[in-house]
């Protein structure tokens, strides 16, 4: 029997802590809406920096080309690439990826190397491509220009 009585002793005791804190937490106020002022939101300040800067698509419509096409553009790489001398001397060969942004003019920004090969290859590869600068078509999305991540491989190798 004191089995029993200790049971529903022990069950009563959470039901009787729960109920205190139920009350404890209840209000008979009515929430107060605080009245803020409207203030007139300004739109953030922009400036003009020569180059609009918007969204850089990685797949378009009509990715970016080199202007003359992409015979030209082997042709103009291999007319002013020079293969380093340091790098010939270690028999260094191999690719460089070059990556860049084509712009909504044809130019190129924000040149970087994606996969690196020797410090002075690499000098040259940004080198060059560099100079692609201004000689690019530029990607269309929905009949406008837009910019586009463009990714440029070069293989260099010892003849």
């Amino acid at each position: 029997m004191k089995k029993h009585n200790l049971f529903h002793l022990l069950y009563k005791i959470p039901l009787l802590a729960l109920l205190l804190i139920l009350v404890a937490c209840a209000t008979d106020e009515e929430p107060v809406a605080v009245h803020q002022p409207e203030t007139e939101t300004l739109p953030p300040k922009q400036e003009y920096t020569g180059i609009e800067y918007t969204t850089v698509y990685k797949s378009v419509d009509q990715m970016p080309a080199f202007e003359e096409g992409e015979e030209k553009m082997f042709e103009f790489l291999h007319e002013h690439v020079h293969y380093p001398q340091e790098a010939k001397k270690a028999g260094v060969e191999g690719m460089v990826v070059v990556q860049f942004i084509v712009e909504k003019d044809g130019s190129i920004t924000d040149l970087e190397l994606v996969k690196s090969l020797h410090p002075e290859i690499d000098k040259e590869a940004l080198r060059v491509t560099s100079m692609m600068n201004k000689k690019w078509d530029p990607g269309i999305q929905n009949n406008k220009p837009v910019r586009v991540q463009h990714t440029l491989p070069m293989r260099f190798t010892i003849k």
